[in-house]
C-alpha cells in the first residue's frame, strides 16, 4: 500500500487546522476565567480613573460647606 505524498499546501492547512483546534480547546477550558479576569481589570482601571474625580468632588464639597 503506497502512501500518498502530501503537498506543502496540505501540510500547511493541516497545521493551521490543528492550531485552530488547540486554540478553541483552550478558549473553551479557560473562557470563564479570562472573562472574570477581564472584568476585574476593567473594574480596577475604572476605579483608578474615578479616584482623582472623587478627590476633586470631595474638595469642592468641603469648599461649599465652608461657604454655607
Amino acid at each position: 500500500m503506497a502512501s500518498k505524498k502530501r503537498t506543502a499546501t496540505e501540510k500547511r492547512l493541516e497545521k493551521n487546522f490543528q492550531e485552530l483546534k488547540r486554540r478553541s480547546e483552550i478558549k473553551e477550558r479557560y473562557g470563564v476565567f479570562t472573562q472574570a479576569m477581564l472584568e476585574d481589570l476593567f473594574d480596577k482601571k475604572f476605579e483608578e480613573k474615578l479616584t482623582p474625580v472623587e478627590k476633586k468632588l470631595k474638595g469642592i464639597d468641603e469648599k461649599l460647606d465652608w461657604l454655607i
